[in-house]
């Protein structure tokens, strides 16, 4: 319920709401090749390849075997997520780092 100041105006409707701080941490998915989502809550001063070698512990894989794409674009673990621009919701994918052709050269 609204108070009527004197002059007969809502004192709700004349009150500035106060801007909602911007929060330190980032709620970020990151999905699996396997079909597999985990989720991390960092810092945005936070070097992203904290999150990715935690993923991989996480996960028991090998850190040199999988690369960390944002939009299908990788991801360079000293840049922080603040750099990235991530924001809360944004998803990252691991996927397993490809290996050569296969093939001998030869015709």
């Amino acid at each position: 319920m609204s108070t009527l100041m004197n002059n007969g105006i809502d004192e709700e409707t004349t009150r500035k709401t106060k801007p909602k701080p911007e929060s330190e941490y980032v709620n970020l998915k990151v999905n699996g090749q396997d079909g597999s989502k985990v989720y991390f809550r960092i810092f945005k001063k936070t070097e992203v390849n904290k999150l990715m070698d935690s993923y991989c512990q996480r996960q028991e894989l090998e850190f040199s075997t999988i690369a960390f794409l944002m939009d299908g674009h990788p991801i360079a673990g000293t840049q922080t997520a603040e750099e990235l621009g991530l924001e809360d919701g944004d998803e990252i994918d691991a996927m397993k780092h490809h290996c050569g052709g296969g093939g001998d050269g030869a015709i």
